[in-house]
């Protein structure tokens, strides 16, 4: 299998920026496999398929805004962990210009790296806590053909 069997146009008007106010009116695959048929419902009409004995596990994640980007717009990361609110392990993005001893600013906060374990992530050590709301991003996968990361 190879990772391009996965790329596909997606208009962006289709993407979902925001949840529907009525969750009840999200829209829903149905695949009949029997049929070799696909229908389009809306989430409301999910226990009409429901049966005795089904199971419904339901995925309650939240995304947080995890990828981050210097004040100079340079130097990336994405946050994997955080230790504390002061301790992170993250991938970095270029690796070469955040080496132990390398500082990175975010806002008002400067972190620096203390470590770089073996598989590139780095533990980074902030001063002060980092603004996630004003300066965390949704670590989105890029959209093909757009150029953008």
């Amino acid at each position: 299998m190879l990772t391009s069997d996965f790329d596909y146009h997606l208009p962006e008007e289709l993407i979902a920026s925001e949840p529907l106010v009525d969750r009840a009116g999200s829209r829903m695959m149905v695949v009949h496999r029997e049929e070799g048929r696909i229908e389009h419902r809306q989430f409301a009409d999910l226990p009409s398929y429901l049966r005795e004995g089904d199971v419904l596990a339901l995925n309650d994640t939240r995304v947080v805004p995890a990828r981050f980007f210097s004040n100079d717009g340079r130097k990336e990361l994405l946050r994997l962990e955080a230790l504390t609110p002061l301790r992170w392990r993250c991938m970095v993005k270029p690796g070469k210009k955040l080496r132990v001893g390398d500082e990175i600013e975010i806002g008002e906060a400067t972190g620096k790296v203390q470590e770089v374990f073996e598989n590139g992530d780095r533990l980074l050590e902030f001063d002060r806590a980092v603004d996630e709301a004003k300066h965390g991003h949704l670590a989105l996968p890029p959209l093909y053909g757009k150029g953008r990361t």
